[in-house]
């Protein structure tokens, strides 16, 4: 069976101070957007988040990358390293960012699929689903997802 693990690991943004929250509103976007993802959520400025998020790493589909300067600059933080890892493990990697203009260059380096950018928690969700459609439509292409009846 493929795995159909979403990992959202996620730091605070400016307008969501709490990054779990963060992680609860975009998990519950690729919930909205495919109910057959299971979806582990990891706040990355804990400690247990960033344990649980390597754990789940290699038994998943994909991974969302939550960090309102992800892609802005070129920086060591939690979720770029974390992207890095997906990369090697072969896990597929998509952001959430509050940046204006995302840097496609950083964006590369650690191969994301997809850079959105959300300034409010119903562009968190709605970034979610987005992610969610993408993550589900890839399973489906591979053969590793039936595809849906209800689009």
């Amino acid at each position: 069976m493929a795995p159909k693990k979403v990992i959202v690991a996620c730091l605070p943004f400016d307008f969501e101070p709490d990054s779990l929250a963060v992680a609860q509103a975009v998990g519950a976007g690729v919930r909205e957007a495919d109910p057959r993802l299971e979806v582990v959520v990891a706040p990355l400025d804990r400690q247990a988040g960033w344990q649980q998020a390597l754990a789940a790493l290699p038994s998943a589909r994909a991974v969302v990358l939550c960090e309102p300067t992800l892609c802005a600059q070129l920086a060591p933080t939690a979720a770029f390293r974390l992207g890095q890892e997906a990369r090697q493990r072969g896990v597929a990697a998509y952001a959430v960012t509050a940046a204006a203009q995302p840097n496609r260059f950083y964006a590369r380096i650690i191969d994301l699929q997809l850079v959105l950018t959300a300034a409010g928690r119903a562009a968190l969700r709605e970034a979610g689903r987005s992610v969610g459609r993408a993550v589900a439509q890839g399973l489906e292409l591979a053969g590793e997802l039936p595809g849906r009846l209800d689009r």
